[in-house]
């Protein structure tokens, strides 16, 4: 399984990643090869709208949330994960 869909935006190449480790792969670095990452084509832009800019920003949290719950949130007492979920929401609240 490649890109878990549940990630609409942000996070699915970090969840991606984390999962071939705990398969027991290693993530390999190739500095022969070049990537041109094309920032803020799909985010946040200055040109954009306030309201897009936070939307934008709703996406990355609320993807933050999800890989939150899918690797961490079983591995710590209920307190923990109420804090992480109230910082999260926080943050996209007043951002």
């Amino acid at each position: 399984k490649g890109f878990d869909e549940d990630f609409f935006m942000y996070g699915e190449d970090i969840d991606l990643a984390f999962r071939i480790k705990r398969l027991g792969y290693s993530i390999v670095y190739d500095p022969s090869y070049t990537v041109l990452h094309l920032k803020n084509q799909s985010g946040i832009k200055s040109k954009n709208s306030a309201a897009t800019q936070q939307k934008t920003r709703n996406y990355f949290y609320e993807s933050m949330a999800i890989f939150y719950k899918k690797h961490y949130e079983k591995s710590y007492p209920r307190w923990i994960s109420c804090l992480v979920y109230a910082v999260i929401n926080r943050k996209k609240t007043f951002l």
